[in-house]
């Protein structure tokens, strides 16, 4: 099964201009050892030749010894290293640093848990190693794939695979893709979540999965979590709701976004904001289906799209009045620009988008400010330009813009 990753190998070339290590992250399964191979492949064609040392079968490198003695390989003289982890082990981050101060070489790391990796190494090395997120496929890729046209059905079926590489091509035949992700959803809990924290209740898992569900786009504090569980006669305290919670967000399967205030400039500590890193584990997870489920899984995918295009993504507070406050859905920054996104779901009256637009209208900015429709596209009213969900996934908004990592924090600007 070949995809086309073109944009993504792309953005890696870029990277290698400008840093000396890039690791490679993403969700179990999105591609990232296929990437590795598609990589290597280009580079060891790459004139003047470079000496190439590759450690990529799963489980070979277990120890900074086994990392030292492989890397002697390099030589002298410009060279690259590829190493595919199965997980982190002590004496990781002094193995590279050793590697990449003794030779002249470009260091590609990937592993099966990236998490980890991104949170031990981007640390210790910044700013010569970049990370370059590596998404299931996009909804142009899934297209190109399954050689079908953009249309309402197609996105459906896109959002209901999330883009997984491995399930794409059964997800014609409801059954079988229903088993395929019931099975990697059992799968991604056992291996993912439950034994590398120890814990022992897949129930008490699929239940908080399931709230994150519910909760998609909203900030979910310990409480709600425990007052979910009692309303199914589950006990747990507020304690194992966060430990349950970070558990999911260590594996890569959600993902918290911080809430920034616009009015007072400044982050919130009213905790993070929960999507799914992807549409179609989610919804092994969600027990609500029809209209109000399915405009939360077309946020998800808004969401997915802003990351997999190396923006910085916030959820956005601004003041109406004294003590009143509304939600901006999406602050996005990237490249010292920035965009605020306001999405509308697929029953919303009129005058729940006229109020979506008159917040917009409160930031008191001139950057570019979006109205993201799921059942039609319209124009550019008071500023505001209004843009169909397809035309956001196939076209984007910037569309000359690639992955980018030397941004500016909003909350720094």
């Amino acid at each position: 099964m070949v995809f086309n990753r073109r944009l993504s190998i792309n953005a890696i070339h870029l990277a290698r201009s400008r840093v000396q290590i890039i690791l490679i992250t993403g969700l179990r399964r999105s591609g990232k050892s296929t990437l590795m191979g598609e990589l290597l492949k280009e580079v060891r064609n790459e004139k003047p030749p470079l000496r190439i040392v590759q450690l990529l079968e799963k489980g070979s490198i277990t120890s900074a010894r086994q990392l030292l003695s492989e890397a002697r390989a390099l030589g002298v003289g410009n060279s690259a290293l590829f190493i595919d982890l199965e997980d982190k082990f002590e004496g990781l981050v002094e193995a590279i640093g050793e590697i990449s101060r003794k030779y002249s070489t470009t260091i590609f790391i990937t592993g099966k848990r990236t998490q980890p990796l991104e949170e031990i190494l981007i640390p210790a090395f910044s700013p010569k190693i970049v990370c370059i997120p590596i998404s299931p496929l996009s909804y142009n890729e899934y297209l190109e794939y399954r050689s079908l046209v953009d249309s309402r059905k197609a996105l459906d079926a896109y959002a209901k695979t999330g883009g997984l590489p491995e399930i794409i091509s059964v997800d014609s035949d409801l059954a079988i893709f229903n088993r395929l992700v019931a099975t990697e959803a059992d799968s991604f809990i056992l291996t993912e979540i439950l034994e590398p924290n120890s814990l022992r209740n897949p129930s008490h898992i699929r239940k908080l999965l399931e709230i994150v569900c519910q909760s998609t786009g909203k900030t979910l504090p310990a409480r709600e979590i425990c007052k979910s569980f009692a309303a199914d006669k589950i006990t747990i305290s507020p304690q194992a709701a966060l430990d349950y919670l970070e558990a999911c967000r260590y594996s890569g399967l959600v993902i918290s976004i911080p809430v920034w205030d616009i009015s007072r400039k400044k982050l919130l500590d009213t905790g993070g904001v929960w999507y799914f890193a992807n549409t179609g584990l989610r919804q092994a997870f969600s027990k609500t289906k029809g209209r109000t489920d399915y405009d939360r899984v077309q946020e998800n995918l808004v969401f997915l799209y802003f990351i997999q295009m190396g923006w910085t993504v916030y959820q956005g507070r601004i003041d109406i009045g004294k003590i009143e406050k509304e939600t901006i859905q999406f602050v996005c920054e990237k490249k010292g620009k920035r965009i605020y996104i306001q999405m509308t779901g697929s029953d919303v009256s009129e005058s729940q988008r006229k109020r979506k637009r008159n917040v917009l209208l409160r930031i008191r900015d001139a950057w570019p400010k979006y109205i993201i429709e799921s059942e039609h596209e319209g124009t550019n009213v008071d500023g505001i330009r209004s843009l169909h969900i397809r035309s956001l996934l196939r076209s984007g908004i910037f569309e000359t813009e690639l992955f980018e990592n030397s941004i500016s924090p909003l909350h720094s600007s």
